[in-house]
C-alpha cells in the first residue's frame, strides 16, 4: 500500500478497502491535526476534528475525482469542517496557557525562540510574547485566519491556499495583507 499513490489509494476506499484508507490516514493525520491545532488551540478538540474530518472523507469516497492533489482535497474538508464548527458557536476565545506543544511536540512557533543562554526571566518573556501572538491570531475573523495560519504556520503557498479555500489567489493575497495588518495593530495595542 505505501507504493500507492492517495488517488489511487482513494479508488480502493471507494470500494470500501479499509487498509486503502488506514494507509491515507496515516499519511495526513498528523498534517490534518497541526493545521486544525493551529486553528483552535485546543488539543482535544483538533483530535475530534481529524476524526470527524476523515469520517467525512470516508463519507465523500465516491464523490471523490482525482482533479486535484488529495491533499488539497483532504484540507478543504478540514477547513469546511472547521467553519462548520466555528459557526455553530459563537465566536470564543479560548484560554491559553504558556503551553502550547502538543502531545506529539508539535509547536506552532518552533522557529521563534528566546536565545537560551539567556536569564529565565527573558525565555518568560518570550513565552508571553508567543501567547499573545497566539491570542492575536486568534482574534483574527476566519477568512484571514485561516490564510494566516495555513502560510505561515503550516508553510503552505498562495496558490495552494486558494484551492484549498477556493478562493482567488489575488484574495488570498489581500487576506494576507490585511491578516498582517490587524496582528500588528493587535500587538502594538498589547504592548504600549
Amino acid at each position: 500500500m505505501e507504493q500507492l499513490s492517495n488517488a489511487e489509494l482513494m479508488e480502493l476506499v471507494r470500494n470500501s478497502d479499509f487498509v486503502a484508507f488506514d494507509e491515507l490516514y496515516n499519511r495526513y493525520r498528523e498534517d490534518v491535526f497541526k493545521f486544525l491545532y493551529s486553528l483552535t488551540w485546543d488539543r482535544d478538540v483538533a483530535e475530534d476534528y481529524v476524526q470527524e474530518v476523515f469520517l467525512r472523507l470516508y463519507t465523500a469516497r465516491n464523490r471523490y475525482t482525482p482533479t486535484a492533489k488529495f491533499s488539497t482535497y483532504l484540507f478543504q474538508i478540514a477547513k469546511n469542517y472547521y467553519l462548520y464548527q466555528r459557526r455553530g458557536q459563537k465566536a470564543q476565545t479560548k484560554d491559553l496557557s504558556l503551553s502550547y506543544k502538543d502531545c506529539s511536540g508539535f509547536c506552532p512557533f518552533e522557529n521563534i525562540r528566546a536565545n537560551e543562554r539567556v536569564e529565565p526571566e527573558v525565555q518568560l518573556m518570550e513565552e508571553y510574547r508567543r501567547l499573545n501572538i497566539r491570542r492575536a491570531i486568534g482574534m483574527l475573523p476566519e477568512g484571514q485566519k485561516l490564510v494566516f495560519v495555513m502560510s505561515h504556520i503550516r508553510d503552505m503557498k498562495y496558490a495552494e491556499i486558494a484551492e484549498i479555500l477556493q478562493i482567488p489567489e489575488g484574495t488570498v493575497k489581500s487576506r494576507m495583507f490585511a491578516a498582517v495588518n490587524k496582528l500588528q495593530s493587535l500587538l502594538k495595542e498589547r504592548y504600549k
